[in-house]
């Protein structure tokens, strides 16, 4: 589920890592070595050693741990205890898969780095009393807390229609802030159908952790326009061809195009060809209409989305339909996509009840609108700090 590699060899030493850890992370010397002075500190480590320096970090950490805690005493009681101990770790990570919404708010703060020593502690102690707690309720609302933590800063504005959206511009700072806030947009809507008993699928970490192309080669997870950022130029011949022959699909009216359409074509097959692409390009957009949205809405979350690299750098830049028809045959094809990058290219915000395949400004409000009613309740802050649209 995480984002780094899990290279425990076994499940048990899984959970013998995390034993050690969490009476680590308890050691009463520790907390007594706080309230002295550093000089007491150093002659108490030479006749009351903290856990960790008896057992040190490395990768047999653990074995002398438990190694230590048996040499004291070897006796049933004993070894009845430590066993005790890890079916109640076993069962604790049991519990965190079986329960739906446990397992999707645990996988995204895994993704999003958080220790698994941490999360045990704020399903044990709430996140911000740390009163211990005693219900499966309190456990999901710390769950929920430690999440809303990470978005304390965030900024919304007010656009027509008095419609609240997220105040998140696209650029290089902000783009695993948005990665983050849009894959909790697609766990939310996931556990929304939990807590309807109207469970679909279960988010798939593993297979979202492990995106892989064609030739077996690791993906990355893209924030990817909507609606194509123009102003990101294609970079050479090669890549203007793939979106001329993407855009030629786009032409309905052949007739009345035809110019165009010859124009293109021997842009595309003559290397030497004097067409300007940038001229091509505008009047395809044109004609399709894809000129609706200027570039403030194009990088604004409205117009963002969740795709692996491979997809995502195949055809970009391509037109808005271009990109639903790939995005459908992906998914018929078995290919992951998550349910809310689905939602998009399947027009699921669409109102105006049309049926067209373009992807405008009302698109990106409607949809920019569902994603902060979806997460202002349980995640963004109860007062957010709202501004005017310019």
């Amino acid at each position: 589920m995480n984002k780094s590699e899990n290279d425990t060899p076994a499940r048990i030493e899984f959970l013998f890592n995390l034993i050690k850890n969490v009476k680590i992370s308890n050691d009463p010397e520790i907390v007594y070595r706080k309230s002295i002075t550093p000089i007491q500190v150093e002659a108490r480590k030479k006749t009351n050693p903290t856990i960790e320096e008896r057992i040190g970090k490395d990768t047999y950490a653990s074995f002398r741990y438990f190694y230590h805690e048996f040499d004291r005493q070897i006796d049933f009681e004993t070894i009845n205890a430590e066993w005790n101990t890890i079916k109640h770790f076993f069962w604790t990570l049991e519990e965190w898969y079986e329960n739906p919404v446990w397992y999707h708010y645990i996988g995204y703060l895994i993704y999003c780095g958080v220790s698994i020593l941490e999360i045990y502690t704020i399903t044990r102690y709430d996140y911000e009393t740390l009163e211990e707690i005693v219900t499966k309720e309190g456990i999901t609302q710390s769950l929920k807390k430690r999440i809303k933590s990470d978005f304390k800063k965030t900024k919304w504005k007010v656009g027509a229609d008095n419609l609240i959206f997220l105040d998140i511009s696209y650029d290089e700072e902000s783009k695993e802030f948005i990665r983050e806030i849009l894959l909790l947009y697609n766990i939310e809507c996931i556990v929304r159908q939990c807590k309807a008993n109207n469970l679909i699928y279960k988010f798939p970490f593993k297979t979202f952790k492990e995106i892989r192309n064609i030739d077996g080669e690791k993906m990355s997870w893209d924030v990817e326009h909507i609606d194509s950022f123009n102003s990101n130029k294609l970079p050479n011949r090669d890549t203007k061809v793939v979106w001329l022959q993407f855009a030629l699909a786009e032409i309905e009216d052949k007739t009345a195009n035809a110019e165009l359409i010859l124009r293109i074509e021997e842009y595309i097959n003559n290397e030497k060809s004097t067409q300007s692409f940038e001229e091509l390009q505008q009047k395809v957009i044109e004609i399709t209409q894809e000129n609706e949205n200027d570039e403030d809405m194009k990088n604004n979350i409205g117009n963002l989305t969740l795709l692996d690299a491979g997809t995502n750098r195949g055809y970009g830049n391509a037109l808005f339909p271009t990109k639903r028809k790939k995005i459908i045959e992906k998914d018929k094809s078995g290919v992951f996509i998550p349910i809310c990058t689905k939602n998009v290219f399947l027009k699921y915000f669409d109102t105006s009840g049309k049926g067209n395949v373009r992807w405008g400004s009302r698109d990106i409000v409607n949809y920019s609108n569902d994603i902060a009613e979806t997460l202002i309740v349980d995640f963004l802050p109860s007062k957010p700090v709202i501004k005017e649209l310019e």
